[in-house]
């Protein structure tokens, strides 16, 4: 169960940072809190420069598992008449996602005015299986076939240059930072993830996915999101070659001009995007009609664009008093700013949901990375302690997941329910898992979502139950069973790499 608690009882209904003129300017929602959370979390101006979508709340819907995620995609190709758009870290090349491919190449061959475009990460793009195939070899038989109607971008962080470049191996090279937005684009439909497109994500990997149908004015925001980020990402060629697109610097021999064109070009997309969010949640919502906000957010550490980052912020700041916050991240590594906000400003009860090490999606992998589980459970003992210290744990509670065995747990983002009510009215759903990673190192996207719809409310909160379902509480003791204790490697090697997980 969650932390809704009897605490939840002693509430006050105003932000704790919100002036009367700051509010009159949001009149999106019947209910004053939420046009004061978004005061709070745009600025008065919307200075972050997030558009703001419409949206049919009946159009809204929770997938919810990992199979039904995949029927979805097979879905979407099967149906898209116009474009299809495939953001992810990467395409796996089990059966799954070759039949995936195998489905893009029939609806290329039978609708020959369809485009498709997929944007995957460089370096995670080109690792090989055991087998000797990766998502470029998959995807290069589409740029083959269908020439006019596929392309393919492959981001590279300006991170990795120099020395780096050519000595790091495969996984290692990753370490740098990646694409790691997941939007899955078919005409006017789009699904707004944490899954990558491979096996594990299609079987038994908890994640969240949220379908968005009929709903041109979010899909096309991504769609275009996608086309900017392209813009600056290697284009591959049906030989295997990599070209960058005219006028982009290369992020490997010129990172520095790179990083600048980038974060141009993300910034103007941005403004374009915003350009009418004041106008559109000035309007009361008795003269629009429109019950459902959606809000998306970029971050990209390395090219300085910290949009998702100062939302989140926000978001963590101007939690209602005796409103609940759920946060789940897999990976446990908040940020030390993050911490900070938890801590010392926000003042709602907050319910965090994360993966014991045995759920950890790098439990029992090989090499090094076969203690990221327990040094994540480090960074989670280590806030815990510092929530006692506080003394909060009555009102910041740590849970672990209850998941089937030998899955693993890779579901990320926030639940938002306003003081005295039982229901959510605001989801986060996307990449970013609130730790360095994602703040600082890798490409993100994340979409939030408020509403006062009923039925779409009661969504929400059956889908926040359904991972809350069963959870562990964390208390003093979870971290001193056997399986929990840190070996001294751990320990030092956790410490210099902190801020690369």
């Amino acid at each position: 169960t969650t932390a809704t608690t009897a605490t939840t009882a002693t509430t006050a209904t105003t932000a704790t940072t919100i002036s009367p003129n700051t509010t009159t300017s949001y009149r999106a929602f019947a209910d004053q809190r939420l046009n004061g959370m978004l005061a709070s979390v745009l600025g008065r101006r919307n200075d972050l420069k997030v558009a703001a979508l419409p949206l049919e709340a009946d159009k809204v819907q929770v997938i919810p598992t990992p199979a039904a995620f995949l029927e979805s995609l097979k879905e979407g190709v099967s149906k898209a008449q116009r474009s299809i758009t495939l953001a992810s870290l990467y395409l796996g090349t089990g059966a799954e996602a070759i039949e995936l491919v195998e489905l893009v190449r029939r609806a290329c061959a039978e609708r020959p005015q369809l485009q498709v475009h997929f944007l995957v990460d460089c370096m995670r793009g080109h690792r090989l299986t055991l087998e000797g195939t990766s998502s470029v070899l998959l995807l290069r038989s589409l740029l083959t076939e269908f020439p006019d109607q596929v392309r393919v971008s492959l981001f590279h962080t300006p991170a990795l240059r120099g020395i780096w470049k050519w000595i790091l191996p495969d996984r290692w090279n990753e370490i740098a930072g990646v694409q790691h937005m997941k939007a899955y684009i078919f005409d006017d439909d789009v699904i707004i993830s944490g899954a990558n497109l491979s096996k594990s994500y299609f079987t038994d990997r908890t994640d969240r996915y949220m379908l968005l149908r009929d709903s041109a004015p979010v899909a096309s925001y991504y769609a275009r999101l996608i086309d900017t980020v392209a813009s600056f990402s290697y284009a591959l060629a049906a030989d295997g070659e990599l070209r960058m697109p005219d006028g982009c610097p290369d992020p490997v021999e010129r990172p520095l001009p790179f990083t600048r064109f980038a974060k141009d070009r993300v910034d103007i997309f941005s403004h374009r995007e915003s350009i009418n969010t004041l106008k559109l949640l000035a309007q009361p919502p008795s003269s629009s009609g429109i019950d459902t906000w959606a809000f998306p957010t970029v971050q990209g550490g390395t090219l300085r664009i910290h949009q998702d980052e100062e939302f989140t912020h926000r978001f963590f700041r101007n939690q209602l008093v005796g409103s609940e916050l759920s946060i789940i991240s897999p990976y446990f590594n908040f940020t030390r700013g993050y911490a900070k906000e938890l801590l010392h400003h926000n003042l709602g009860l907050v319910s965090i949901l994360t993966a014991p090490p045995k759920a950890n999606s790098f439990y029992n992998s090989h090499g090094v990375s076969r203690g990221l589980p327990l040094a994540y459970s480090m960074m989670e003992h280590k806030f815990f302690k510092q929530v006692a210290r506080s003394k909060q744990l009555d009102r910041i509670h740590i849970h672990e997941c209850s998941i089937p065995e030998n899955w693993t747990f890779h579901a990320k983002g926030l639940f938002y329910t306003l003081p005295g009510q039982k229901m959510v009215s605001g989801t986060c759903v996307g990449s970013p898992n609130y730790g360095y990673r994602s703040v600082d190192h890798d490409l993100e996207a994340q979409l939030c979502i408020f509403t006062e719809n009923e039925a779409l409310r009661q969504r929400l909160t059956r889908e926040k139950d359904q991972l809350f379902e069963n959870a562990e509480p964390v208390t003093a003791e979870t971290f001193a069973r056997p399986d929990r204790l840190v070996s001294l490697w751990i320990r030092v090697t956790t410490r210099f790499i902190r801020t690369l997980m």
